[in-house]
């Protein structure tokens, strides 16, 4: 995890977006392969390893891209931020613990896994469009006034 934490901060700072799409696209891999790796130990360990610094690389991303927004407040954005993870890991917590109440295997906690990731994905995809819709408005703004 900490790999992935130091990793996801230094490749963010090239394009944030970018990273962290691509980083929820790899953790979507990850996942398929925890899935297809769990009944072996060795590759299952592996793939826990592998999918923590993944998992990691994309907080980076996340939290610049709060400060970034949250310009007139980011200490208050960042606490929000963190919290917001927090919550995300109490509701994957207890999804998982409902899935096996309800029978489902640890085999299959990553299949869930991957349609929260794919949730999460498309939000970042729509949070792109709309940083670029913007983004080309104030240009157009800009060379208006000119």
């Amino acid at each position: 995890m900490t790999v992935g934490n130091f990793l996801g901060g230094t490749l963010s700072d090239w394009r944030p977006m970018a990273f962290l799409i691509g980083a929820l696209l790899t953790l979507l891999a990850s996942l398929l392969a925890l899935y297809y790796a769990e009944p072996h130990v060795i590759p299952a360990i592996v793939m826990i390893l592998i999918w923590g610094a993944i998992q990691f690389a994309a907080g980076a991303p996340l939290q610049s891209r709060i400060v970034d927004q949250a310009a007139a407040a980011p200490n208050l954005a960042s606490t929000l931020n963190q919290g917001a993870f927090n919550f995300g890991n109490a509701t994957g917590a207890s999804l998982g613990g409902m899935m096996l109440t309800a029978g489902y295997t640890y085999r299959q906690l990553p299949l869930a896994s991957i349609i929260v990731t794919l949730i999460t994905l498309i939000l970042a995809i729509l949070s792109a469009r709309l940083d670029r819709k913007h983004r080309d408005a104030r240009i157009a703004e800009q060379l208006s006034v000119l």
